[in-house]
């Protein structure tokens, strides 16, 4: 059966229609939901030997840390950024992996590093002020030498670095 070119010419514009307003909108904002999700790198420096690190520096991407994660490459972490310098607490729910973490100053030297053990979810505290907090792998801090005191510097990160009220 054949249509009348008028009900035809408005089942196509129908079909446009729901392709132009629904269906791209909706697959577009799920490409830049998926892209906004990314997490930012950035390189840091520590005693002359340069890391890439994953930056957590919105409250969702700081909450969420290295939860569900079974491993850790070598020689990389998360650099958690903080809007401001505070006492910090950081527990291992939902983290399966050994860690250790530097708490570091505004004037980025390292202040605290700790221990974390997987799945505990016991705080553990900052003991000075830390603007940023560094997630690597257990024994990363003794394996390179890294200690209090050490200075750090976030290369190729422009809202990271700049030093804190």
């Amino acid at each position: 059966m054949k249509l009348p070119a008028g009900r035809l010419f408005m089942r196509k514009l129908r079909q446009i229609l729901f392709w132009g307003i629904v269906c791209i909108p909706v697959c577009l904002c799920g490409w830049a939901g998926a892209r906004a999700g990314e997490m930012q790198t950035a390189e840091i420096q520590i005693r002359g030997r340069s890391y890439s690190v994953e930056i957590a520096a919105t409250p969702q991407a700081r909450a969420k840390g290295l939860m569900f994660r079974r491993s850790l490459e070598e020689n990389t972490g998360m650099l958690f950024v903080y809007p401001d310098e505070e006492y910090r607490c950081f527990y291992m729910k939902n983290t399966f992996i050994p860690l250790d973490i530097a708490f570091i100053s505004r004037k980025l030297q390292i202040v605290d590093t700790r221990q974390m053990q997987p799945l505990d979810e016991s705080p553990v505290c900052s003991r000075e002020k830390a603007r940023y907090a560094l997630e690597v792998n257990s024994g990363f801090f003794d394996r390179h030498g890294i200690q209090v005191g050490d200075p750090i510097r976030i290369l190729e990160c422009g809202f990271c670095s700049e030093p804190g009220p």
